[in-house]
């Protein structure tokens, strides 16, 4: 009797001290780990309220765009209208913007990136839909609603002479791409004229500033028409695919 009773003891043991043990070691494990894991911890990350730790931002230096004001500003807020702008696909470091100020005379409207706006205000990059200026060495990134005053072309180019007086130095040829006339440019000047242009000769050009060109007579009706514009976009199809090139007197 007392033997069984014995027995019966140590598998009550058994049963009850197993479990407890197992349950201790985890939670010392557990306990550990987690001790581990806070010594660890640099970041602060909460989902809940979308902020997350300036430690975490650094793993990714490359992809955060750095000293670029969220704070909103307009040009009316400096006393500026911004009364158009050229932007340069896949190049922001070149095109130009025409600014008015208000309430001020001043002799210079045209600024390239880099050019000194204000005092301590200067234009450092354009896009097609923004600009970025820098106030007191803190940048600023302008978006412009206003699509209608903004023009975007695949390049520049700066003549020094009217499209009048360039025109009887030109060989003009007729020709087509994809259904869409226009015409081809050489020049009776070993190529000066079309270098000057930055055309090449396989270079269809089918429209100047909204004007369908597609022989001499509408070339020369367009060029008429756009004599005093300071600018003229000129629609080209080059390589299979269309481009816009602006030309600007730089006497204008």
């Amino acid at each position: 009797m007392n033997s069984i009773s014995f027995d019966n003891i140590l598998k009550i043991l058994f049963y009850v001290l197993i479990p407890l043990s197992l349950v201790f070691l985890y939670q010392s494990f557990y306990s550990l780990n987690q001790s581990k894991l806070n010594e660890e911890k640099v970041f602060n990350i909460s989902f809940d309220n979308q902020t997350i730790s300036r430690n975490f931002l650094t793993l990714f230096e490359n992809t955060v765009e750095e000293n670029v004001s969220s704070e909103e500003i307009s040009f009316q807020d400096l006393g500026i209208e911004l009364a158009g702008i050229v932007s340069i696909n896949k190049q922001p470091n070149r095109g130009y913007i025409i600014l008015n100020f208000i309430n001020k005379k001043s002799d210079k409207k045209i600024f390239k990136p880099g050019d000194k706006i204000e005092n301590n205000v200067f234009l450092e990059s354009i896009y097609s839909n923004s600009i970025k200026i820098s106030i007191n060495n803190q940048t600023y990134q302008i978006y412009l609603s206003d699509k209608k005053r903004v023009t975007e072309v695949d390049g520049m180019i700066n003549l020094d002479v009217s499209l009048l007086e360039i025109l009887p130095y030109l060989k003009i040829d007729q020709g087509s791409i994809n259904g869409t006339p226009g015409i081809y440019i050489s020049d009776r000047v070993d190529g000066k004229i079309i270098k000057k242009l930055h055309l090449k000769e396989t270079d269809l050009l089918f429209n100047l500033s909204g004007y369908n060109v597609f022989n001499l007579a509408t070339l020369n009706d367009a060029y008429s028409k756009l004599e005093n514009r300071k600018e003229i976009v000129a629609s080209i199809y080059r390589d299979g695919k269309i481009k816009k090139l602006i030309a600007r007197r730089i006497d204008a």
